[in-house]
């Protein structure tokens, strides 16, 4: 017990000497930021879909009767937009708040061959309110994904895309897959950098 006491007065004192103003000065402009979701955040585009996907700890999964596949959309998490606009003190960049500067989107899933899963980024521009798509990338046997579709590829793996508009503002982010049956979404990593 005696051997204990020098270091929670250590402690004790660090805490004292730093204060709460000390913790409150720190700022995230630094970058990059990862932002990991379950693919239990997910929901289905249609509502009569919602009920086509099992949810289990780490995982969704579209059942048996959602031929050809279900779409499910999974919304990234803003966080604290004070990490995004770290750098919007230039007058020239307005609105660098919604310029979300997402370098890549990683998405673990696995492919039961009953078709090809698909994913894409999407994103709801701030001042047209018009809800932009990126290009889909398809699960192969490649790490990083597939341009083409291959409808025969089985197993685990993980693609990477991209946000192709990290200049339009944006109220909402994310990305959508295509998943058919059988077939399972487990978690993504999305990077994200302070905003150009």
């Amino acid at each position: 017990m005696r051997a204990q006491m020098p270091v929670v007065r250590s402690l004790v004192v660090a805490t004292a000497l730093l204060g709460p103003a000390a913790a409150l000065a720190y700022t995230y402009d630094r970058g990059p930021n990862w932002v990991n979701l379950s693919a239990t955040s997910c929901h289905a585009a249609r509502g009569s879909d919602e009920l086509k996907i099992l949810r289990a700890p780490g995982e969704a999964k579209t059942s048996s009767s959602g031929a050809p596949y279900v779409t499910y959309f999974c919304p990234i998490n803003r966080r604290n937009t004070t990490f995004y606009s770290a750098y919007k003190q230039a007058p020239s960049t307005p609105n660098r708040e919604v310029r979300v500067n997402i370098q890549s989107i990683q998405i673990r899933a696995q492919d039961a061959g009953s078709g090809s899963i698909s994913c894409w980024a999407f994103g709801t521009s701030k001042n047209t309110n018009a809800t932009l798509l990126g290009a889909a990338k398809f699960f192969c046997s490649t790490v990083g994904g597939c341009s083409g579709e291959s409808a025969t590829y089985v197993g685990t793996n993980t693609v990477s895309i991209n946000f192709p508009f990290p200049t339009t503002p944006m109220v909402s982010y994310g990305f959508a897959c295509n998943v058919p049956p059988d077939s399972k979404l487990f978690y993504s990593e999305t990077w994200i950098d302070p905003n150009p």
